[in-house]
């Protein structure tokens, strides 16, 4: 089966237009073909680049949007397991207080450090207790980037503290 595309006139297979759920054609397909709607997003990103950066943002720093960036990044590498549920991730991350676990510098103070961290990381990570243990609920904590970064894999949760109470804390002029 083809249709013609009524944006570049041409006619095209059926297999050619994207599939579109509540799509008007009566086909389930969607009104353009997939190279000219490709065209239609890539002019729209361009037109609204400001406004969808915005909006990239706020998604990436919302609960679901960590959630599912931790989540995709944990697939690509896959090294550990990944034993969180959406909704318990965002229950726990809602309710958490946004201080890192181990220097306690809070959320509001690491987007205004000037240290080369905050300007690429405006918010605080996910760490594991554990290293040797996947993701889970119980499993978690924040971090601020140079936490995370130093404890790695090679330090235990207990000596990251003891480590980042003693040296890192005082560097923050919390107290």
């Amino acid at each position: 089966m083809k249709r013609i595309c009524p944006k570049c006139k041409i006619l095209k297979p059926l297999n050619d237009f994207g599939i579109h759920k509540s799509s008007h054609t009566g086909n389930g397909h969607s009104y353009t073909c997939k190279s000219c709607n490709a065209i239609y997003v890539k002019n729209r990103r361009i037109k609204f680049k400001e406004k969808y950066k915005i909006q990239q943002l706020r998604f990436q720093n919302s609960p679901k949007g960590i959630y599912k960036i931790l989540k995709r990044k944990i697939k690509f590498y896959g090294k550990k397991s990944f034993n969180l549920e959406q909704d318990d991730f965002i229950k726990w991350y809602d309710n958490i207080p946004k201080t890192c676990h181990y220097c306690d510098v809070s959320e509001e103070k690491w987007k205004i450090l000037n240290n080369p961290y905050s300007k690429r990381y405006k918010r605080l990570t996910i760490d594991r207790l554990n290293s040797k243990i996947g993701y889970q609920i119980n499993n978690i904590v924040l971090a601020c980037f140079r936490c995370n970064i130093i404890k790695s894999d090679l330090l235990s949760a207990k000596e990251m503290k003891e480590i980042a109470q003693k040296y890192i804390k005082p560097k923050w002029h919390l107290e």
